[in-house]
């Protein structure tokens, strides 16, 4: 659920789907993307299940189940294949920090800070771009250090979008009744939820929690603040 219906409202997707060439091709690459998607993410679990067998003695469970597969590379394969690996390993991190960097940061300075000042001019724009990205950076990196694993950060990651834009992205695209009031009570409610759960209650149940809460929030403020031009009676 976390990290299926959590992944839809994020950034890496609208990237592709908004740059694709027509409707079609956005939907065609959709499905084979899924496919590819399976494809590559059995590599993993095959070489967990080696793993059994080749580290007996290696915690999986632990924290340290993460370095499973470069431990094994370490362990079992050539120099050359080392170097590859570990040259691919970086290049994704870095690729995926920096997209996840920019992307927040262009929605933060673009979106809301800019309507927080008068007077801003392109210098002043790019000052506040840059000043972005430092303030996601810093917050990314407090949130990071704060985890055990990178397993409970990509948890994490698609828990926060599936409480707060899910909901939201879903009616805005499936109901014309929905208003950006209605979508912003849906978002504050789904996360003031999941916070509590977090805080003081069941952390393994807050992402389902926080969701049912955003969308009966949603429902609530399509009733209170309908949409410019209907009214509560012609509802």
């Amino acid at each position: 659920m976390v990290v299926g219906f959590g992944s839809l409202p994020q950034q890496d997707i609208f990237q592709r789907v908004m740059s694709a060439k027509s409707e079609k091709v956005a939907v065609a690459a959709s499905y084979l993307s899924s496919i590819l998607y399976l494809l590559f993410a059995l590599i993993p679990l095959f070489l967990g299940l080696h793993a059994k067998s080749l580290l007996p003695d290696f915690d999986l469970h632990g924290e340290t189940g993460q370095l499973l597969i470069p431990t094994m590379i370490s362990k079992f394969s050539s120099p050359w294949i080392q170097v590859l690996f570990f040259s691919a390993l970086i290049s994704a991190i870095l690729s995926t920090a920096s997209g996840a960097i920019l992307a927040p940061s262009s929605i933060l300075s673009e979106n809301i800070l800019k309507y927080a000042f008068k007077d801003m001019n392109d210098k002043k724009l790019l000052l506040l771009s840059r000043t972005s990205v430092l303030i996601i950076a810093s917050v990314s990196f407090l949130l990071a250090v704060g985890k055990p694993s990178i397993y409970a950060l990509v948890e994490d990651s698609g828990g926060i979008s599936l409480v707060t834009l899910f909901i939201p992205m879903v009616f805005g695209l499936m109901s014309q009744k929905a208003d950006e009031r209605a979508a912003l009570f849906s978002l504050f409610v789904g996360i003031g939820t999941w916070l509590i759960l977090e805080v003081y209650g069941d952390d393994m149940t807050s992402h389902f929690y926080g969701t049912i809460a955003s969308l009966i929030a949603i429902l609530i403020g399509m009733y209170f603040f309908p949409k410019k031009g209907q009214s509560i009676k012609a509802k």
